[in-house]
């Protein structure tokens, strides 16, 4: 029996979508419709495929990757001890130290170094990490899937809201042709002003643009500025927000502003795609067919679905950079009841401690919270913590706990690029501390606005 390449009612974007994806990345295509039929699966199907998933990768880690054998022998665990998804609380957790202070070890020597994407985060905590994940998972065909539960188009026209790091003509072009015929427009969140939320507006209005994804504040501030001056923003069926908490007051400031439904995504530098809202907003569907997400009491052991913990995230996939039970330091839980929506996944709440504030400047532009992760990203083995706090005079104290010493050319080189973003308008100090100060839940918040 032929194939039929279009089984639902595709529209000629779509098709030209699809095609092109068909023929020049088969793999990101395939993995497209592997996802869909996951869908189709019962939970228990599901709860068994991330088993035997999960089986695999703890065996394979610990006779090829160096950390995992070592951390597993000294910790008295052994793969084979995994005989009922109970023993998965025998396998001993990992932290963003652990992962930092044995990047070397973690790296898959069998590996085709080159195919790699490097990611670096602050996390939660303000602790610097980097990563490596694995380019053919094609991790971006996870946006094809939830797109699909929102009941849109796989390509649709997108604005974005992050920090842009595409920077050359080529690059620029690059990613034009990979994503053809989706327009897809920009707004740097590293820096922005009321004349580039302008010039965004009316980009999007012009490209008849269906989804707006961003950092959730930065995002809110765009609708802010909407809704302060207007503007009347037709077309958009979709806000999807992620990189922070989406609160009730922030999800109706962006249904007012856009008239267009607003998403929760879930994921970390780390790990990308953890759990994602459906159309029904019952909770966060974990992707347990990809990824493993365990909620741990004090002693490190799984809780009751309902229980309140920290999150510790399995990536599944990535066998190049691998990541298992890593405690990232967020707080959620599992709920007892299943999605009406009748999807397999186990729902998340929403997640606890994700919390960056925007960095006002005096024009009236900002700077995403998101972004100071960013300036941190080429010392992850210099800098142990970092938080910055903004002071109602709009000054910006950025406090470092550093683990090396003679860090005079990093502090020069971090306030060069603060005082470029801010146009040398806001007072900066950087300041070397002992230690962080935590929140009354015990972490760190690494923005803090006063105003």
């Amino acid at each position: 029996m032929k194939k039929n390449l279009f089984p639902y009612e595709y529209n000629s974007n779509e098709k030209i979508f699809i095609l092109k994806n068909f023929l020049f990345r088969n793999l990101a295509y395939k993995k497209f419709k592997f996802l869909e039929n996951n869908d189709k699966l019962t939970p228990t199907e599901i709860n068994s495929f991330n088993w035997e998933k999960r089986k695999k990768l703890v065996h394979y880690v610990f006779e090829n990757i160096a950390f995992y054998k070592e951390w597993y022998n000294k910790h008295g665990f052994h793969p084979d001890q995994l005989k009922a998804q109970n023993d998965w609380d025998l396998v001993p957790i990992i932290t963003k130290e652990d992962i930092r202070d044995n990047y070397n070890k973690i790296l898959n020597p069998n590996f085709d170094q080159k195919r790699h994407i490097v990611s670096s985060t602050g996390g939660t905590s303000g602790t610097p990490l980097k990563v490596l994940h694995d380019k053919n998972n094609y991790n971006d065909v996870n946006g094809w899937r939830v797109m699909k539960w929102w009941n849109l188009s796989i390509s649709p026209n997108i604005g974005f809201v992050f920090r842009l790091t595409r920077s050359s003509k080529i690059s620029i072009l690059l990613n034009k042709l990979i994503w053809f015929p989706t327009k897809r427009v920009f707004l740097d969140a590293s820096s922005v002003t009321n004349e580039k939320i302008e010039k965004f507006i009316s980009q999007i209005i012009e490209n008849k643009t269906l989804v707006l994804q961003g950092y959730t504040g930065a995002l809110n501030e765009v609708a802010n500025y909407v809704l302060k001056n207007r503007i009347k923003v037709e077309g958009i069926q979709a806000v999807w927000c992620t990189s922070s908490p989406l609160t009730k007051k922030i999800r109706n400031n962006l249904k007012k502003a856009f008239d267009a439904e607003v998403y929760d995504q879930y994921g970390s530098g780390e790990v990308y795609w953890i759990a994602t809202e459906c159309d029904h907003h019952e909770g966060l569907h974990v992707h347990s067919d990809i990824r493993h997400v365990d909620i741990l009491d004090d002693e490190d052991s799984n809780v009751k679905n309902g229980t309140l913990g920290d999150l510790a995230i399995t990536d599944l996939d990535n066998y190049l950079f691998p990541i298992i039970k890593y405690k990232n330091g967020d707080l959620s839980l599992i709920k007892k009841e299943n999605c009406s929506c009748g999807k397999p996944y186990p729902l998340l709440e929403k997640i606890y401690g994700r919390t960056t504030d925007l960095v006002k400047l005096p024009n009236g532009g900002f700077i995403a919270g998101d972004y100071f992760t960013t300036i941190f990203d080429d010392y992850p083995d210099q800098i142990n913590a970092f938080q910055v706090h903004q002071k109602r005079d709009f000054s910006i104290d950025i406090n470092i706990k550093f683990k090396t010493e003679n860090n005079t050319e990093m502090i020069e080189s971090i306030k060069a690029i603060i005082n470029k973003k801010t146009l040398n308008k806001v007072p900066l100090r950087v300041n070397v501390v002992d230690a962080i100060e935590n929140n009354h839940a015990g972490k760190n918040r690494f923005v803090i606005s006063d105003i």
